[in-house]
């Protein structure tokens, strides 16, 4: 006998459906969860990824800071999070070949790269035949000045009227003779001003970190390397050691009864000082040690770096290729190069330049990076 029950079938597609939805319904969960822990996965990865690069581009900033460096390559945290962090092994096989392996890792997740290092030499500051070189904004001597060692001038010399001596080598320069001047000797020939790489400086600066403040003030300190983002003030019996480069982005003033010397461990060569600001302002019983001073500044008229009363240089380069250097009044017992577009010397001075013969301010750098086609991913 035939069953003919409506119900029964409306119950039995009923359940077929539902048993169709609720299955489609998993897999397409099953299908965005997937989806979900696949892109999850793969930013953690990219994250790693990303550490172990900075980790590379940090070694290869860290291996080129001079003299010496003192980076730490671990646990540098990424957009800000404290998650992830990279480890990174420098191997050099010898002066000029090495390798970088960093291993990023974010989250669990993990990635390690490794690049070929090599490396070239690179001369970064500077080289002067002359104890003094001034541009074509001229050398201004005032009365009662003795300098020695050589001195070219791209322009005019103006000396005063009384009292100038030099040692036996002539000045050189390019224009004309005015006042009670030593030997010259005219050249049509201009020197070249050596080279100097302000964001270089600026980079080694900043591996130091950068900071607001605006003084030191502390009696005895130690600073550098380290970037001042505003201006530089040092002043009231301040006895500082600088132990790297400093660069402010203001300017310099440097005063009362200020000693300020590098660390022992630059010698022979200076440490950096760079500032972009108007002026660097030096004086009253201020005494340098083995340092070059530079300023960014440009003018053809206003010293850009200006020392007075009674200060003390010992192996210091001044160095304004687009200002003027202007050592005041009474600037004796003093070793210096000076390398400006303009230099003044005030009365009464004496510029000595024996001390300078073991002075160097050249810096030969083995400058490390990535050899072409290196990077690959190891794991």
């Amino acid at each position: 006998m035939k069953s003919n029950n409506p119900k029964g079938q409306v119950i039995l597609t009923v359940i077929i459906m539902l048993f169709l939805i609720v299955n489609l319904t998993i897999i397409v969960s099953s299908l965005v969860l997937t989806r979900h822990k696949t892109n999850k996965h793969n930013n953690r990865a990219t994250f790693a990824y990303r550490l172990a690069e900075s980790g590379i581009n940090r070694a290869i900033e860290c291996l080129n800071v001079t003299p010496t460096s003192t980076c730490s390559f671990t646990n540098l945290e990424l957009l800000g999070t404290n998650n992830g962090v990279n480890t990174v092994t420098v191997a050099t096989s010898s002066n000029t070949i090495g390798t970088i392996t960093s291993t990023g890792n974010y989250q669990g997740i993990s990635r390690t790269l490794k690049v070929d290092i090599t490396t070239n030499l690179q001369n970064t500051l500077l080289t002067s035949d002359y104890n003094i070189l001034a541009g074509a904004n001229n050398l201004d001597i005032g009365n009662n000045q003795h300098i020695q060692g050589s001195v070219y001038v791209n322009g005019n010399i103006i000396c005063g009227s009384t009292n100038i001596t030099a040692s036996t080598t002539p000045f050189t320069l390019t224009g004309t003779v005015s006042g009670s001047c030593p030997t010259t000797v005219a050249t049509t020939t201009t020197a070249a001003f050596p080279q100097f790489d302000p964001e270089f400086w600026r980079r080694q600066a900043s591996f130091g970190g950068s900071t607001t403040t605006t003084s030191i003030s502390t009696t005895t300190s130690q600073f550098g390397p380290l970037e001042y983002l505003d201006n530089l003030t040092i002043e009231n019996d301040v006895i500082a050691t600088t132990t790297g480069t400093i660069y402010v982005h203001g300017t310099l003033t440097i005063g009362n009864n200020v000693k300020i010397q590098s660390h022992q461990s630059f010698n022979p060569r200076p440490t950096v000082i760079v500032a972009r600001g108007n002026i660097i302002s030096i004086g009253n019983n201020v005494e340098l040690n083995n340092l070059l001073i530079a300023s960014l500044a440009s003018s053809s008229s206003a010293s850009t770096i200006s020392s007075f009363n009674n200060a003390i240089f010992n192996n210091v380069v001044f160095y304004a290729p687009d200002g003027i250097v202007e050592l005041k009044n009474n600037t004796n017992n003093i070793t210096v190069k000076i390398i400006g577009g303009g230099v003044k010397l005030g009365n009464s001075g004496a510029i000595q330049s024996n001390a300078l013969s073991n002075f160097s301010t050249e810096y030969d750098i083995t400058k490390w990076r990535v050899s072409d086609k290196s990077w690959r991913e190891i794991y």
